[in-house]
């Protein structure tokens, strides 16, 4: 951009750019604001730059990477918060941002021409050049492609200019972590700079580092890995000899420094005084580090007289683990009975030395054992950590065994809190996702079902919330007691839904005090989910609420609901159901399996459903099988049984039940091989009380595919 012309009268203000919003979110970046315009009898000021605030960092701005410049007469640089600002520096100050911009002249070929030409000289050094950010633009002003004129320019003309390097080189790298390591350690960083830094010669980059806060410094030369001195891939060597080797507990201090060919110096972190990369004055204040820690690999016991005596307390085998680092992988023995279990340390995603991607198999050893505490959360959580197996058989191996003859269940964890945020078992996101767990052969049991809110859950760092990138995650052959949902898996959205999860072969069928109260299996925002083989029952609720034995993307019922659950191409097989009631005289649903798939399609086959019953009142119902019609979804049916029997008791105007209920307008739904069984009554009666093999609750469906199924209703409906 570029003001220009002579101003002979009046006192207006000129700006070559003029922000006038004060909380929209904006973002200014690679801009030439240039004005060039000046006063010849007139007294108005001539900005680079306005920009609404009061306060640095006004809401919802984002500045930087610009170069700003004014040069006539009744030139100013900036306004801001009501004041003129002189110059750049001021500016910072007084913006909060703009710390990568420049005021200079960008070199502009003609911009007072009667027909302006504002490419940039070809000739004239420019800070334009290379000083720019990636904001994803493809091309430049001419059609020319940005990114075979890197590094990126400033402006709306790109190009192979020359540089007027004003910075320092610019040096990126991801920071070394932890490590259980005492050898050398090579730090990875990119180096970028408009002149670029010497590729040979004793100014090259250097890394400094030092063992303790009292520790000498000392330094080596970084190597050109790849690319050039303007943009290239570095190694930068720590080496321990030179502090007179490392061990457990040290902490290593570090930071590279690097001058470009113009001299010009930077370091990460920031803040180096230096005369160049051999003479430091003064380093970072706060210089990047990491600690030498504990080394984990073979097998460790946990339980009484062993060096941990717990999971989840301070000083356990989580909290070691998490300050520790993997060299390989890793056995927990649970060698005696765990009580006062406090679930105060999660297991973490651990560092990790050598090849990487190693597991933590965690198991019973000596015969059956039981972990036990109390905390109104998880009592054993996996945050963010992948590759954990909880496994309950004392028979277990670094090996899993898939499939197959199901093994003894032999380790029962028990949260005995009362808190209605309580939880047994959590799989929680944490930072990254947790990915490729498997929870199987245990016993998991709540302290009471109208209290204690999941026996396992797969989902957000707060129990019963969604969680992301929760890949790849099984549950098998767990049994789960005393909760009101039993198992709860949930992704992020439809869009960022979880993928790979198993739930196979578990058992929800505990009766009485010892039951699932609400729900068996809830799961949302899934692709490709597999259910498979459990067996569901006893659930028993008079509250408020539905109850569900298998609820798909969804856990509220009734007649209307056609809301999608975001899981798609999910497989619900062999599952057995028998008995699921809501008893609550006010009347809500009841449901043996109930789907609300996304846009995609979904597979229930070889389903048995038994003991479903309710005394629903409008607009809730009764189901076997409860299909919400999501416009978009396709719902497979191949080869269930529903049974629907017993009478639904003596609340008036109930509606009706159903074997197969369907809502929504015209969802395409594939019948194939399945018998729908009703003999339902509801003693109190009602004109609506009537019980239906096949119900479509609220339209006639033209994508119905219907064939070789068995309906049969003992009342004709």
């Amino acid at each position: 951009m570029y003001i220009g012309g002579t101003a002979t009268a009046g006192t207006g203000s000129s700006y070559a750019f003029n922000g006038v919003q004060t909380t929209n979110t904006r973002s200014f970046r690679d801009n030439i604001f240039f004005n060039g315009r000046t006063n010849s009898g007139a007294t108005g000021k001539h900005y680079a730059i306005k920009i609404n605030g009061t306060t640095p960092n006004p809401t919802g701005l984002t500045l930087n990477n610009n170069i700003y410049f004014a040069n006539g007469t009744g030139a100013v640089f900036g306004f801001f918060n009501g004041a003129d600002v002189a110059n750049l520096a001021a500016w910072k100050v007084a913006v909060g941002q703009d710390g990568s911009s420049f005021e200079a002249n960008p070199q502009y070929n003609d911009p007072t021409n009667a027909v302006p030409d504002l490419h940039l000289h070809p000739t004239n050094p420019t800070v334009a050049e290379g000083n720019g950010v990636d904001l994803g633009v493809t091309n430049d002003y001419d059609g020319q492609t940005r990114s075979t004129l890197t590094p990126v320019d400033i402006g709306g003309d790109a190009g192979n200019f020359i540089g007027l390097d004003l910075l320092g080189p610019t040096i990126s790298y991801t920071a070394l972590g932890n490590t259980a390591l005492t050898t050398d350690r090579v730090l990875v960083a990119t180096l970028t700079d408009v002149t670029g830094v010497p590729t040979s010669g004793g100014l090259q980059p250097r890394i400094y580092y030092k063992k303790g806060l009292a520790g000498a410094w000392f330094s080596s030369q970084g190597v050109l890995a790849s690319g050039t001195g303007t943009n290239g891939t570095w190694n930068f060597t720590i080496v321990a000899a030179d502090m007179g080797g490392v061990a457990a507990a040290d902490t290593i201090y570090y930071y590279v420094i690097a001058q470009d060919t113009l001299g010009n110096l930077a370091s990460n972190p920031a803040g180096v005084v230096a005369s160049d990369v051999n003479t430091v004055i003064t380093p970072p204040t706060t210089p990047n580090s990491y600690l030498i820690v504990a080394a984990f690999n073979g097998s460790y016991d946990v339980g009484v007289g062993q060096t941990y005596t717990s999971l989840t307390n301070a000083g356990g085998i989580f909290e070691a683990i998490n300050a520790g680092a993997l060299t390989g992988n890793v056995v927990i023995n649970i060698v005696s009975d765990l009580s006062g279990e406090l679930g105060t340390n999660a297991l973490n995603q651990w560092p990790e030395d050598g090849v990487g991607g190693y597991t933590i198999l965690i198991k019973p050893s000596g015969g059956p054992r039981l972990v036990t505490g109390s905390i109104n959360g998880a009592l054993i959580r996996l945050f963010g950590a992948d590759r954990v197996r909880l496994d309950g058989s004392t028979a277990a191996t670094l090996t899993e065994v898939v499939g197959g003859t199901p093994a003894l269940r032999e380790l029962t964890i028990q949260n005995t809190n009362i808190g209605t945020s309580a939880a047994v078992i959590a799989v929680q996101s944490g930072t990254n996702g947790a990915q490729n767990n498997t929870i199987k052969n245990v016993n998991v049991i709540g302290q009471d079902p109208t209290t204690t809110l999941i026996g396992i859950a797969l989902g957000g760092n707060t129990v019963g919330t969604v969680g992301t990138d929760n890949d790849g995650n099984r549950i098998e052959n767990c049994t789960v007691q005393k909760a009101i949902y039993g198992i709860y898996a949930a992704g992020q959205n439809a869009t960022n839904p979880n993928t790979g999860t198993v739930i196979t072969m578990n058992d929800l069928t505990a009766t009485g005090t010892n039951r699932v109260r609400r729900v068996g299996i809830l799961v949302f925002n899934e692709d490709g989910i597999q259910i498979t083989e459990n067996s569901i029952g006893g659930l028993d609720t008079n509250e408020s609420a539905d109850a569900i034995g298998i609820g798909v993307g969804i856990q509220g019922i009734d007649a209307t609901i056609t809301t999608s659950g975001g899981v798609i191409n999910a497989l619900i097989t062999n599952n057995k159901v028998n008995g699921v009631a809501s008893i609550s005289t006010t009347g809500f649903s009841a449901v043996g399996i109930a789907l609300a798939g996304g846009t995609g399609s979904n597979t229930l086959a070889n389903n048995m459903i038994t003991g479903v019953t309710a005394p629903a009142t409008s607009p809730d119902l009764v189901a076997g099988i409860f299909v919400a019609g999501v416009t978009g979804s396709t719902s497979r049916l191949y080869y269930n049984s529903v049974s629907m029997t017993g009478d639904r008791g003596t609340v008036a105007t109930q509606m009706p039940s159903y074997g197969l209920a369907v809502t929504g307008t015209d969802p395409t739904v594939i019948l194939r091989n399945n018998i729908f069984y009703t003999t339902q009554t509801a003693s109190g009666g009602g004109v609506n009380a009537k019980s239906y093999a096949l119900g479509m609750v609220t339209t006639t469906f033209v994508n119905l595919d219907s064939n070789n199924n068995i309906f049969w209703s003992s009342r004709g409906e």
